[in-house]
């Protein structure tokens, strides 16, 4: 039953996207028509290939408009419309490009953020890195997981795979620049801890070296951040394999990417 709703679903929406479509298509020909343009004539050669060009053109303008102001609905509403005028790949590209967008910028304002905290003199979970990676890797997955549909609809399983090995670029960029930070942060602070133990050593007064405390902190966010890791990279290989199909003619960071990911 639910397989049939699925299907019924489907079909009503490519429909409504024909009927789009088409009303769009309707209104240039009734423009053409005011400027005494035949219709026999505008159903073959030059005319039919002008309307082709400036439907393109208005979706085009229209999305790029939309992306810009990062108008999430009209996004997903003219994205939609590139698979009626046989600009499915294209569409695809531009959508995966907007979500990149969002997630690099939602994960460089986070960042921007640690390093203030950081520069203040911010301390324990006040510089949460843990955190952040993990919105980081949350943000692909749900990226993943809530467009599948829309993804699908463009080019199938190769839009899947597509959007992972764009999204993982992103991940790899920003991932690193957090981890750089994290190792930068944490061993100048326990440099610090270690080195004023060694100055007070030379003192008569009784010192205590690093707080266990805070050596315990650091390891429990090294093991987080492997934790993390591990299960992000173990979805997006589940991911991957469970795709029935995947063409790996996608570009040179996809061919090497997904034939590790299958081979291994």
């Amino acid at each position: 039953m639910a397989m049939v709703e699925g299907s019924q679903c489907r079909k009503q929406r490519k429909q409504r996207e024909k009927v789009a479509y088409i009303d769009w298509e309707d209104c240039i020909i009734e423009t053409l028509l005011l400027h005494h343009v035949k219709e026999e004539e505008i159903e073959q050669g030059h005319y039919k290939r002008m309307l082709d060009l400036v439907l393109e053109g208005f979706v085009r303008k229209r999305l790029g408009a939309a992306v810009d102001q990062r108008d999430h609905s009209s996004i997903l509403r003219f994205v939609k419309l590139f698979l009626p005028l046989g600009l499915e790949e294209e569409g695809l590209q531009v959508y995966v490009a907007y979500l990149k967008k969002v997630i690099a910028m939602r994960s460089r304002l986070e960042y921007e953020h640690l390093v203030e905290v950081m520069e203040q003199g911010g301390g324990g979970s006040e510089v949460n890195f843990v955190g952040c990676l993990m919105n980081l890797f949350r943000d692909i997955v749900l990226a993943v997981e809530e467009n599948d549909v829309i993804l699908r609809s463009l080019c199938g399983e190769d839009a899947i795979s597509y959007a992972i090995i764009e999204l993982q670029e992103e991940c790899d960029l920003r991932g690193s620049l957090i981890l750089k930070k994290y190792m930068e942060y944490r061993r100048l602070s326990l440099a610090s801890d270690v080195n004023s133990y060694s100055k007070n050593l030379l003192s008569v007064a009784v010192v205590e070296g690093p707080d266990p405390k805070e050596i315990e902190r650091y390891l429990d966010e090294i093991l987080s951040l492997t934790q993390l890791g591990e299960d992000y990279t173990e979805f997006m290989v589940s991911k991957i394999r469970g795709l029935s199909s995947v063409d790996l003619e996608l570009g040179p960071r996809a061919t090497i990417f997904l034939k590790v990911v299958l081979l291994a």
